[in-house]
């Protein structure tokens, strides 16, 4: 088999070898005005776009026509994976300028690197007033790569300000390669619903990363850093694109028949220089996106849910039985509700379809006998209970009761 490589993508060089080395000491760097006004402007309107459900996809349905784009996007902390589903923000993926940058630092610590490099996930950061931060925390510690060359390229949407929640690092935390151990943060109205952070650290060694929009801030994978609370009146909108080098395998998530020394991810999108790994072909983005959540949230829409919760049950058909075969999944709706429809061995069961770590989609993710892995940062759950077999899930998904007429599948909602 002949082993096939892309072409290559050229990008510009935007840096200097003095930026460059920063980036390399430091594990961080703010390139100010990379994005233009004009394209600010668009990512905006792309962001209600997708909030609103304007594009195809599982994950978001649309809000009420009646609701403002103000009163959608008070509602949303973060969007996973937006580029899956708008064609504009998989651009913002591929920005020369961006990917230029990239190709100049992502494996700089590695000699002999040829400036290539590949992308995983996109994250749309809403975060209205009132929201919560993130803990600390490495990103390599949810998206693994071979050679500690992941990145996060961090496009302020918004300014960002110690008010609004900007970014804080610890500069030169990536150095020695640790990935801190994680607890719970059990502080709920500062971070959100991803109930841990990294700890072992002296956290006074913190700074503010304060940005106009329009900068990108780039930051190696085993940088320590977070986000606190928006205790302002205005938005904090973030798209965080993450990329490796293309050089290094992608074990983020175990398929079957793979190891973790052969594991490769391969739904990415290569944005300079070459993939050597072509010849694998490419994973298709499924068109879904998912949401996160943080207490902000929950407590705002709070009150509809406790009216959903109030309604009478029911049996609802959701599927036939030729649509399912054992050892796979499918996602439903019912209404408001999104479930996770599995087939195990012949017998039906059916949880919430939102990892609550998260967001990840579980009818998306990895079954294994009884047990299902969240295809985003790899929680495990008991597909027959719904309770928690892995971490790093805070808590257990709801389950409901599934009944088989004929070849009818019926969900109680």
């Amino acid at each position: 088999m002949e082993m096939a490589i892309s072409p290559k993508i050229e990008v510009p060089k935007i840096l200097s070898e003095d930026r460059v080395k920063s980036f390399i000491e430091n594990g961080y760097i703010s390139v100010p005005d990379l994005i233009t006004p004009d394209e600010i402007g668009e990512l905006k309107r792309d962001t209600v776009t997708i909030a609103r459900g304007g594009y195809p996809c599982e994950g978001i349905k649309p809000f009420p026509k009646e609701l403002s784009d103000e009163e959608v996007l008070q509602r949303i902390l973060c969007i996973h994976q937006p580029h899956y589903v708008s064609p504009l923000m998989e651009r913002y993926v591929r920005h020369p300028k961006i990917c230029g940058v990239l190709s100049q630092i992502t494996a700089a610590h590695i000699p002999y690197w040829d400036g290539s490099v590949k992308c995983m996930q996109s994250l749309l950061f809403v975060k209205p007033p009132g929201f919560q931060g993130q803990a600390w925390h490495q990103d390599e510690i949810y998206i693994p790569t071979r050679d500690r060359s992941l990145i996060g390229a961090w496009i302020a949407i918004d300014d960002a300000t110690t008010e609004n929640g900007c970014l804080w690092v610890i500069p030169a935390s990536h150095r020695t390669g640790y990935l801190y151990p994680q607890r719970s943060h059990g502080n709920p109205d500062e971070f959100d619903g991803v109930d841990h952070e990294s700890h072992g650290f002296d956290e006074s060694k913190e700074i503010p990363v304060e940005v106009k929009a329009g900068t990108v801030v780039f930051f190696n994978g085993y940088l320590l850093h977070r986000s606190r609370k928006n205790r302002s009146g205005i938005y904090r909108r973030v798209l965080v694109n993450h990329y490796c080098n293309a050089w290094s395998l992608l074990p983020w998530q175990l398929r079957e028949g793979e190891r973790p020394a052969n594991a490769d991810w391969r739904r990415v999108i290569s944005v300079a220089g070459i993939d050597p790994y072509a010849w694998k072909g490419y994973e298709r983005s499924p068109k879904e996106v998912w949401l996160r959540t943080c207490k902000a949230a929950q407590e705002k829409d709070g009150k509809e849910g406790d009216q959903r919760r109030k309604s009478m049950a029911e049996f609802v058909k959701v599927a036939n039985t030729g649509d399912l075969k054992p050892g796979s999944a499918k996602f439903v709706e019912v209404g408001e509700v999104q479930i996770a429809l599995f087939n195990i061995d012949g017998n039906y069961y059916a949880i919430d379809d939102v990892c609550t770590h998260s967001g990840g989609s579980l009818s998306e993710g990895w079954i294994v006998e009884d047990e299902v892995t969240c295809p985003l940062h790899g929680a495990i759950y008991n597909i027959k209970t719904g309770e928690v077999a892995g971490p790093p899930a805070p808590r257990g998904v709801a389950k409901y009761n599934v009944r088989v007429r004929g070849t009818d599948v019926e969900v109680e909602v």
